[in-house]
């Protein structure tokens, strides 16, 4: 089914000619969304967009617009790994999470490599801080049961805040807590190698800008570019071992 053109979330005040994003949340999916505040937004996305001009409305618009549908694939992910009755087995639910991370364009693997521009890095970053945040208003919400009352409240953790902070853990970088569940690759091969010889050089913090650090990405990406004839990333898929 074709997205409703962007132009359908636009709303244009009678009384102020500004207009605003105003789009309809998904029932299912509404607990998933949160305002700044951490408040939940309700039955609909409802922003100004602070301008009488069109053409500004409908660049920020469609800024807005991605946030909402970052949301929707987090609020899914999230549902996935947290549904009642599901039966399937956790190295399955981690490969759905880990696609539906690329599919948001926040998967660790997709981050920009060190010869890339800093513009390239700030924005994934600016992405992946997004995702945490909204991981861990949802792990806050559902994730933590509270007994007791005033000072006597005691916190305890449940099964979704251990599943969100798993996920948190990998956008940061930390595979620890999946890796095993999924494939062993060339790139992981490569990350796990330089990770090796930064914890024996006291993890400096210019490591992965060192010399050395770069030739290591270069010839990694040079020799996954040969055996993909041309692409780097059908050449770290066609060396992808299953896991001991």
């Amino acid at each position: 089914m074709a997205q409703p053109k962007l132009q359908n979330y636009l709303n244009l005040s009678p009384k102020t000619k500004t207009y605003s994003y105003r789009r309809r949340i998904p029932a299912k999916y509404k607990i998933h969304f949160l305002k700044s505040d951490g408040k939940l937004r309700g039955n609909e996305w409802n922003e100004s967009l602070k301008t009488k001009s069109m053409s500004i409305a409908l660049k920020k618009g469609s800024e807005v617009n991605t946030r909402f549908e970052c949301n929707i694939q987090l609020a899914k992910q999230i549902m996935a790994v947290s549904n009642e009755g599901d039966v399937r087995t956790r190295s399955q639910k981690t490969k759905q999470v880990a696609e539906n991370f690329r599919l948001l364009g926040i998967h660790p693997d997709q981050a920009p490599t060190i010869l890339e521009s800093e513009e390239a890095a700030n924005k994934f970053l600016s992405k992946v801080t997004e995702a945490i945040n909204d991981l861990r208003n949802y792990q806050e919400e559902v994730g933590l049961e509270v007994t007791g009352e005033f000072e006597d409240e005691i916190y305890t953790t449940n099964d979704i805040y251990k599943e969100m902070q798993t996920r948190i853990d990998f956008l940061k970088g930390d595979r620890t807590a999946i890796k095993h569940s999924m494939k062993v690759c060339w790139e992981a091969a490569v990350d796990e190698y330089l990770q090796s010889k930064a914890r024996l050089a006291g993890f400096p913090l210019d490591f992965k800008n060192q010399k050395p650090t770069k030739r290591v990405y270069i010839i990694a990406n040079s020799f996954s570019k040969m055996l993909g004839r041309g692409s780097v990333a059908r050449g770290n898929a066609l060396i992808s071992v299953k896991a001991s």
